[in-house]
């Protein structure tokens, strides 16, 4: 469970660095 949890953390995370460096 908590493994799972921190996949969704790393992909959140991931999808925000992705937006970041498009807005820039």
């Amino acid at each position: 469970m908590r493994e799972a949890f921190r996949n969704e953390l790393e992909s959140i995370a991931d999808g925000l660095v992705e937006m970041a460096e498009k807005a820039t």
